[in-house]
Parts: structure tokens; C-alpha cells; sequence
């Protein structure tokens, strides 16, 4: 294999926010590592059981995309926003 693939999905709680971070594996000669971790997604909370809700962008920043989401509202939209959707196919 040439290209970085994902190896693992997992969650973890930070201050008042939740991300969803990957794990990459790279398999190929040239690279620097053997793997790297990002967060794709982060639920931060915002009060009264709601979140709003972000993801990371190309340029390595946050981008919220909706506030005073509940929970159930933020899976549904990480599992079905078009810009999450490379990180859904990978799992």
C-alpha cells in the first residue's frame, strides 16, 4: 500500500469539548512516520444538554458549522455532513 489509510476511530473528552479523532496508518517508504492521530470532529458543549457542532477544516482550523445541537442531532450530522463523509466511508 502506497496511501494513508485509517486504522482506528476513537473519542476523547477535553476541557468542555468532545472530539472524534483517526488514527492513520502510512505504509509507504518515504514517509516520516509510521502513523498519525487527527480530530475530525468536535462537539463543544454549550450549555443546558446542547453543542455546537465543528470540523476541521483543511487548514488545520475549526469550522462550527450548527449551534445548540443535542446530542443525537450531532451524530446524525457527523454521520451525514458531505465534508465528514471521507472519514464515515473509512470506518
Amino acid at each position: 500500500m502506497r496511501f494513508n489509510y485509517i486504522v482506528d476511530v476513537y473519542t476523547k473528552w477535553y476541557r468542555s469539548s468532545f472530539y472524534f479523532c483517526a488514527t492513520y496508518a502510512c505504509p509507504g517508504p518515504q514517509a516520516i512516520s509510521s502513523s498519525f492521530e487527527t480530530k475530525f470532529a468536535r462537539m463543544e458543549y454549550a450549555g443546558d444538554g446542547l453543542f455546537n457542532l465543528s470540523y476541521m477544516r483543511h487548514t488545520g482550523k475549526w469550522f462550527e458549522i450548527f449551534k445548540g445541537l443535542s446530542i443525537d442531532e450531532c451524530l446524525e450530522t457527523i454521520r451525514d455532513f458531505p465534508p465528514l463523509h471521507a472519514i464515515k466511508k473509512s470506518i
